[in-house]
This record gives C-alpha cells, structure tokens and sequence, in this order.
C-alpha cells in the first residue's frame, strides 16, 4: 500500500532525509516519517533506523494512551478506596465486616478490570506496531 508522502519523500536528497528521520517528534506527520524511512531503506542509507522506527510507535494513537493511562489510575484510585473502606468497616460500629469485606471484593473486581482494558489498550497498540514494522521491513527485501 503506498503512501500519500512516497513520491514526494523520493524527490528529496540523502540529506532532506536524514533531517527528517532526526527531527524532533511531532516535527512531521508520522506516515511522512515511515514514508522517509523507507526511501531511506531503498537507497541503503547509512542510519539507526530504530531509533526513528521506535519514535513511530511513542507518536501513534496517542488519544488511546492517554485512556489507558486513565483506566490505569483509575484503577488504582479504585483499589485505595476499595482498602479505605474496608478499613472505616472495621472503626466504624454502623458498618458491618461482611459490608466492608463486600466493598474490598468489588474494588479488587473493578481494579482487575480496569487495569486488564489498560493493558488490552497497549495490546492493540503493539499489535498494530509489530504489522506496521514488518511489513516496513518485507518492503525492504
């Protein structure tokens, strides 16, 4: 599948490359950047290509990150106040052990589920990361 960036990266210089592949991140479009990677590739540059195939993968889907990162908060929020509660249950004499021993089961359940959509996030992200690099890498053989 080509790129919208192929022929335009196959216009410019070694040199317009390699810029490209050590700017900052951010700097450009990532499909631009693994569009430059390629070319450079072809034309058997000599460069540390995993560095910028590595910035690929901290650039890409970021907004799903970002919720990962929510979810994994979000379950340790969950599990301190899982553990606050169960303590409060064991001071207070309204409360009941059984209640805060309930409370302690259900914080662990929603600490276990948050924290696996945490981790299913990243998954899907490797995933997506792996194809993307082997199929860059079958291009170049």
């Amino acid at each position: 599948m080509k790129s919208r960036f192929e022929e335009t990266i196959s216009k410019r210089t070694n040199e317009e490359l390699l810029n490209i592949l050590n700017s900052n991140p951010g700097d450009y479009p990532t499909d631009l950047i693994e569009a430059a990677i390629n070319e450079a590739k072809k034309r058997k540059l000599d460069y540390d290509y995993s560095n910028a195939t590595s910035r690929l993968l901290n650039e890409r889907y970021p907004r799903l990150r970002f919720i990962s990162n929510v979810f994994r908060v979000s379950a340790y929020i969950v599990i301190i106040l899982a553990i606050l509660y169960f303590v409060s249950s064991l001071i207070d004499d309204r409360l009941e052990i059984q209640s805060g021993i309930k409370g302690v089961l259900a914080g662990l359940i929603l600490y276990l589920f948050f924290l696996a959509i945490s981790e299913l996030i990243k998954v899907i992200i490797d995933i997506e990361y792996n194809t993307r690099v082997t199929s860059m890498n079958s291009r170049k053989e």
